[in-house]
C-alpha cells in the first residue's frame, strides 16, 4: 500500500511539473522562431541531411559521449539494486528511503547547471562534471573495502548513502543538463 501511495505521489508531481511548465512557456509561443518552407519529401533530401548533421564533428563527440554515459548508466541501474542489498544489506525500507534525494537532486541540478556554465565553455563543464560524477559513484564501495566506511548495521550507513546519492545524482543530472545545452547549440549550428 505504501509503494501505491508513493507512486501516485510521484505521478502527480510530475503531471504538476508538465503543467506548470507548459502553462509557463505558453505565452512565448507566438515568439518561437517560424519553421522553415517545407520542401516536398523524398528520400534523396532526407538521407542528405541526415548525412549531412552525422558528419558535423561536434555532433559526433556529443553522440558517441552520450551513448557512453547511457551504457554506464545502465551498467549502474542494473547493479544499484544488488549492491544495495547484498553489499550494502539494506531492508526495502530503507532501499527506498534511498530514493528521496533524487528528487532534490534534480532541482539543485535545474539551479546549479546554468550557474555553472555562465562564462564558462560548456564543453569543458560538461567533461568536469562526467569526470567527478565518475570519480564520486563508486567512492563508498572503495571507502569501504579499505575500512574507512561504516560497517553494514550502523545507523550513519544510511544518510551516508542519501548524501552521497544526492551529491552524484546532482552532479551527472547537471552535466546531462549541459550536454542537452550542447545538442540545442549543435542544432543552431
Amino acid at each position: 500500500a505504501a509503494w501505491n501511495t508513493y507512486g501516485l505521489l510521484a505521478s502527480s508531481i510530475i503531471f504538476l511539473a508538465i503543467i506548470v511548465s507548459t502553462l509557463g512557456t505558453h505565452r512565448d509561443i507566438p515568439n518561437l522562431k517560424q519553421s522553415p518552407v517545407t520542401r516536398e519529401f523524398s528520400f534523396k533530401h532526407t538521407f542528405g541531411d541526415m548525412f549531412e548533421s552525422l558528419s558535423n564533428k561536434n555532433f559526433q563527440v556529443v553522440f558517441f559521449s552520450a551513448i557512453i554515459a547511457a551504457m554506464a548508466g545502465g551498467i549502474h541501474s542494473s547493479l544499484v539494486l544488488y549492491f544495495n542489498r547484498f553489499f550494502w544489506e539494506l531492508g526495502a525500507l530503507q532501499i527506498g528511503l534511498l530514493q528521496i534525494p533524487y528528487f532534490f537532486s534534480a532541482a539543485f541540478a535545474l539551479v546549479f547547471a546554468p550557474l555553472l556554465t555562465r562564462n564558462r565553455d560548456k564543453q569543458h563543464v560538461a567533461v568536469a562534471a562526467w569526470i567527478t560524477g565518475a570519480l564520486i559513484l563508486p567512492l563508498p564501495i572503495m571507502l569501504r573495502t579499505i575500512g574507512f566506511f561504516p560497517a553494514n548495521g550502523s545507523d550513519w550507513i544510511l544518510p551516508l548513502l542519501m548524501i552521497h546519492g544526492f551529491i552524484d545524482v546532482t552532479i551527472l543530472i547537471m552535466a546531462a543538463i549541459i550536454i542537452g545545452s550542447m545538442i540545442a547549440d549543435i542544432v543552431e549550428d
